[in-house]
């Protein structure tokens, strides 16, 4: 038996294993036989779902899981602590981050003048699964 990648809810998978199976299917609130069903066969929700799942999948993994943790530690700090809190973050998220997507992000926009923040997303130059 793995150990599980994060948390007790055993939803993002073990280690070892596809998180796809059948089981994984089913904690996302499908039934069994409807791993193998056309998206179109789907409700808008759902289709809306894994546009949204496609979408975040091309997101950088440690940038989305530092603001999740972010968001949540800082509802009801005070401003100046919450300041500090995520500047801590930001530097632990710099160290963290093997795709280095700060330096990207800002060669992109200063160097390249490729991308602008807010405005649309950056390239990234290497996906990690």
């Amino acid at each position: 038996m793995g150990r599980k990648y994060f948390g007790t809810d055993g939803v993002r998978g073990r280690v070892g294993e596809s998180p796809i199976t059948p089981e994984f299917v089913m904690r996302l609130g499908f039934a069994a036989g409807e791993l193998d069903r056309p998206l179109a066969s789907f409700s808008g929700g759902w289709r809306m779902r894994v546009e949204l799942a496609k979408l975040l999948l091309g997101k950088n993994p440690n940038t989305l899981r530092a603001c999740k943790q972010a968001v949540r530690a800082v509802q009801g700090m005070p401003y100046e602590l919450s300041a500090d809190y995520l500047a801590a973050k930001s530097a632990q998220l710099e160290f963290y981050d093997d795709e280095k997507g700060r330096n990207d992000g800002l060669t992109q926009f200063l160097d390249e003048k490729s991308y602008r923040p807010g405005l649309g997303a950056m390239r990234r130059k290497k996906q990690s699964g």
